[in-house]
């Protein structure tokens, strides 16, 4: 039977926002000035999905200072900031009309994102997201809860929108996130393929484009009622 959903959980890069192009620019723009090697291949190896803590210990063997990996991320998300604004790059396709008719059913939801906080910052403003959550029910890495793939980040925003995981839908794109969002227990996945992508090993929906999920049914209804937690 499938599970009665009443609340939604985004990841938001590659998922919400598809990014993935503009990261691989930095990234590759950050090794090239550094003389890291990298290459598509690897980014998608050793890069994709993962922290920037991950990301630096990969990179340079984990030999810089907990110091020298903040100070350095920074610059590389001020490059990746850079070319946001640079490429004009939007929500993905069909993801404002769901967003409003989430919003119009009265369906609570979030995002739950391993950016950092001055990336979420700069997409709150940038991609206008206050039209639909709350700056304060968002989940990023905060120093409270744990990277992806571990299921903290979507068990934290599950209890934000108060609702049981098995209540719960999950929108996700990257590996270590479905890893999280299966660990999460969730109620349902549903796979946001933004890179053409092969997710034949797992057991859910795939999408390209938001409208594709415009007739999902939830039983929460608008008049205010919810589930116990």
């Amino acid at each position: 039977m499938d599970p009665k959903l009443s609340g939604v959980v985004f990841d938001f890069n590659g998922t919400l926002f598809w990014d993935t192009p503009l990261h691989i620019d930095a990234w590759m723009e950050y090794c090239a000035i550094h003389s890291v090697p990298l290459t598509l291949e690897d980014f998608y190896a050793k890069v994709y999905g993962k922290t920037n803590e991950d990301i630096f210990a990969i990179l340079f063997d984990g030999k810089l200072s907990p110091e020298t990996v903040q100070a350095e991320a920074e610059v590389k998300e001020r490059m990746y900031r850079e070319i946001c604004v640079r490429k004009g790059q939007e929500l993905a396709p069909g993801a404002e009309d769901f967003l409003n008719s989430l919003k119009e059913r009265g369906i609570p939801f979030t995002i739950a994102t391993a950016s950092p906080q001055a990336n979420v910052e700069f997409f709150y403003d940038y991609a206008r997201l206050d039209r639909w959550f709350q700056f304060e029910d968002l989940v990023w890495l905060d120093g409270t809860v744990v990277g992806k793939p571990d299921p903290a980040m979507y068990l934290k925003a599950m209890q934000i929108i108060g609702q049981k995981p098995e209540n719960v839908l999950i929108f996700e794109d990257s590996p270590p996130g479905i890893q999280a969002a299966m660990a999460s227990k969730a109620g349902d996945v549903i796979l946001v393929n933004s890179e053409e992508r092969d997710y034949s090993r797992y057991p859910y929906r795939v999408i390209r484009d938001f409208s594709e999920v415009a007739d999902l049914e939830f039983y929460r209804s608008t008049d205010g009622c919810t589930d116990e937690t």
